[in-house]
């Protein structure tokens, strides 16, 4: 898929790309991408704050970081990296419609609440995060394992 053509054709004008911090710091395809979506006239902004099996509060980190910054909320989410990457960019989509904290929404996203629509781009077999809506976040300082999914 060609996702800047994509994003374009959507009317997509302003994006949030949650990547991986090696893809971010080492791979040369990833200023490519961004220069084609500049090219295209959509802006981006930029996190690659992820740790591996990511928890609530990383989630949480970026959001303050985007409510910080002033940044504008995206139009869509695009994910390039493994399953963690894609779990973050997940519990964005959902918390960036959110007033409340992510752990508000582990008990179910309620049906009344539209995510940010997201693309993801994985880099890695296996974890198949890009094939279900739900993800997976540690909580708590016993990292007990929780999953975000939307309510019936």
């Amino acid at each position: 898929m060609d996702v800047p053509a994509y994003l374009a054709e959507s009317g997509i004008k302003r994006i949030l790309l949650v990547i991986d911090p090696y893809w971010w710091s080492k791979r040369s395809e990833v200023q490519d991408f961004l220069q084609e979506i500049s090219r295209r006239e959509i802006s981006y902004s930029v996190t690659f704050d992820i740790e591996p099996d990511p928890s609530v509060a990383c989630v949480e980190r970026v959001r303050k970081s985007i409510d910080v910054d002033g940044l504008e909320k995206p139009d869509a989410i695009v994910a390039l990296g493994g399953g963690s990457t894609i779990d973050v960019a997940k519990g964005l989509s959902a918390l960036l419609r959110h007033e409340g904290a992510l752990d508000d929404l582990i008990k179910g996203i309620p049906p009344t609440l539209s995510p940010i629509p997201l693309i993801a781009c994985p880099t890695t077999s296996g974890t198949g995060s890009e094939l279900t809506p739900g993800a997976i976040f540690r909580q708590g300082t016993r990292d007990v394992k929780v999953g975000l999914r939307r309510s019936s």
